[in-house]
């Protein structure tokens, strides 16, 4: 800045104008970008906010995706921590998780000591401070209410939930460092194991290619392949459903448990669902996919 700039009174206000117009900028791509950037189930949820117009249906995609953020997290929590009861989780809550309960299992997991690093970059994009907690107990408020058909969102309302989409992706997007992939086959050349795998990244069709492991995964299991080499297994709290001659992953998440007549035992299985526009849900199981596995956090 040049002398006669320097000693311009104006100057700094001019400069922070441009900071604020440059960040506005950014956060208006943000939205565009996570449907391209982000892990497909996040993405394809933020592509239906970014198309919805109508401004009821806008306010309900944009709590739909919000509550999507905090499953995935919530996914990456319960996969990369060893299980231990979590504060304000029920059995019940578990078996029918809400919104609220995704919140909360975050918020938990976020106290604990030995919680992964990926759920904690994840979890901070979304409540980087305690004072942003109040923000989404209020979102969640209204998604409560207007399930309940018992009020309409206010303009304020879907403002707050756009302001706070666009912060996380914007975040997510400019800082993802880990590929959700599911692998198709691996080999060991004695040293290491190299996976093919299937990269499931934005709305588009998974991208073939290949990551190396120090020990071996379980194929046709996501895992997250984090760009340092670490992978995280995510079962069995995200599934995936490959069909190898259409070049297509689908993938289900934990969507609390299979109720039975014969009420809760220690082998009522998980129930799922999906995180793409697709219609039902396929059949799918996995060994740890059931009530013994999940009383391990209550």
């Amino acid at each position: 800045m040049s002398p006669d700039r320097a000693s311009d009174p104006t100057a700094g206000e001019e400069l922070l104008d441009r900071c604020a117009a440059t960040v506005a900028d950014r956060l208006g791509e943000s939205l565009e970008l996570a449907t391209h950037r982000l892990p497909t189930p996040l993405a394809h949820r933020f592509a239906r906010y970014v198309r919805a117009t109508d401004p009821d249906k806008k306010i309900r995609e944009g709590l739909h995706t919000l509550e999507s953020i905090l499953r995935f997290a919530a996914i990456l929590g319960l996969s990369s921590t060893l299980p231990a009861p979590l504060r304000g989780i029920t059995p019940d809550r578990l078996a029918a998780p809400s919104m609220g309960t995704w919140f909360d299992i975050c918020t938990a997991l976020a106290n604990l000591p030995d919680t992964g690093s990926v759920f904690r970059r994840v979890h901070s994009w979304i409540t980087p401070e305690r004072a942003d907690h109040q923000p989404i107990q209020s979102l969640i408020s209204v998604r409560n209410a207007l399930a309940h058909g018992r009020d309409t969102p206010t303009p304020d309302q879907a403002d707050q939930l756009d302001k706070l989409l666009r912060r996380f992706a914007h975040r997510a997007a400019s800082s993802w460092c880990a590929d959700l992939a599911v692998p198709t086959s691996m080999t060991y050349d004695g040293a290491q194991y190299t996976l093919e795998v299937l990269t499931l990244q934005g709305v588009g069709k998974p991208t073939p290619n290949t990551v190396t492991a120090h020990a071996p995964v379980i194929t046709g299991e996501p895992i997250l392949a984090a760009r340092d080499g670490i992978l995280l297994p995510l079962t069995p709290w995200l599934m995936a459903h490959t069909d190898s001659a259409a070049g297509t992953v689908r993938c289900l998440q934990f969507d609390g448990l299979q109720r039975a007549k014969d009420g809760l035992t220690p082998e009522t299985p998980f129930r799922y669902a999906r995180t793409d526009e697709g219609r039902g849900v396929p059949a799918i199981g996995h060994a740890q996919a059931h009530w013994l596995t999940l009383s391990r956090w209550t």
